[in-house]
């Protein structure tokens, strides 16, 4: 059996983690800069996209205060506004018209910006995998 946390930064590393490490996702091909802390029972070798791949001018970081306009002073472009819907699905690794109509227009925001964007959950993903087809070939 396995686990996988993702958290802020500054969250404390579980005891029983063998694995614990802060990531970009800009570094995993995200249009954003997003530092996320990853712990786990396995050792994981989240693989980076190449620096050709990477977003040259990434948009704000996503939070999920972005409906309330929060200044969040951290990396990418400067903007001076809220950002627009289809930037954050852009940031978010997400297709520029993914809609959630059931959701008021605050909440679009909210699910958006605490979630873990698409290319860092796929890079985690296949650590995992790899990981996983590991246990048991271990001496």
């Amino acid at each position: 059996m396995f686990w996988l946390m993702e958290n802020v930064p500054a969250a404390p590393v579980p005891d029983a983690a063998r694995w614990s490490a802060v990531l970009d996702a800009w570094e995993f091909g995200a249009g954003q800069h997003r530092r996320r802390r990853f712990s786990s029972n396995l050792v994981l070798h989240p693989v980076p996209v190449a620096d050709d791949q990477r977003c040259p001018d990434p948009l704000p970081c996503v939070t999920g205060y972005e409906h309330k306009g929060y200044d969040r002073r951290k990396a990418g472009r400067a903007l001076g506004r809220r950002m627009t819907l289809p930037e954050v699905n852009e940031a978010m690794g997400l297709p520029a018209d993914f809609s959630t109509p059931c959701l008021k227009i605050e909440f679009a925001y909210q699910v958006r910006g605490n979630g873990v964007p698409i290319p860092m959950g796929r890079a985690i993903a296949e650590a995992v995998k790899v990981a996983v087809g590991m246990i048991g070939s271990e001496p």
